[in-house]
């Protein structure tokens, strides 16, 4: 059957109950509090996240982890070993990303027809250090794939090659980033708290079934 369409005109006809105009704007009012609180959590989120993108980067990328000492390692004068990677921190290795994550499958999303995945670590791997090593992996494989596909290959995240540090590394990056990350599950948890609670609001103000006190 042919689905019925409005027109513009059509919308522009419809006659819709609307509170006094000192009730609308007290309702907007109140909508906005709920607007700018989660602005800020999803502020506050981005920069502890980016926070802990900047660590990361300092510790695997430019190699400047804490030593025995807590001295920048790289710029204290670690010892470095040669390998078919290049130059590497002594006792950190290229291996894969097999070795040290396990991908659990479930279910698939209709809507975007694409499946979603658990990743577990595996033996004493920090599962903050695994979130960001996906985060790189997963955009390795999209810029050699063109970014075509923004689906994640699973076999080609597990055969991709990884950077794995000591265990004493992973769990001092755990220590320090750990808690960062846990804020940030707290604040997404607030978040969704205060939309649902928003969205309730603006449905009983809107229909009438609340209302506010001018």
């Amino acid at each position: 059957s042919k689905k019925q369409q409005i027109t513009i005109t059509d919308l522009k006809k419809v006659r819709v109950k609307m509170p006094p105009l000192v009730e609308q704007q007290r309702i907007a009012a109140i909508l906005s509090t709920f607007d700018n609180k989660i602005k800020r959590c999803n502020k506050f989120s981005k920069a502890l996240e980016k926070a802990a993108q900047a660590i990361f980067r300092h510790w695997f990328i430019d190699f400047e982890f804490p030593d025995e000492d807590d001295k920048p390692y790289k710029s204290s004068g670690g010892e470095f070993v040669n390998t078919d990677w290049g130059s590497l921190p002594k006792g950190w290795y290229v291996g894969k990303y097999s070795e040290i994550t396990e991908i659990l499958s479930g279910a698939t999303s209709m809507a975007l027809n694409q499946p979603h995945f658990t990743l577990k670590g595996k033996e004493n791997m920090d599962r903050y250090l695994i979130y960001m090593l996906t985060k790189i992996c997963n955009k390795n494989l999209l810029k050699r794939s063109g970014g075509i596909f923004k689906i994640i290959d699973i076999d080609r995240l597990e055969s991709s090659n990884v950077l794995i540090p000591p265990k004493k590394v992973i769990h001092k990056f755990k220590n320090i980033v750990g808690p960062l990350f846990d804020k940030i599950t707290q604040l997404n948890k607030t978040n969704d708290a205060l939309l649902k609670l928003r969205n309730k609001l603006l449905l009983e103000l809107t229909s009438g079934e609340m209302r506010v006190v001018v």
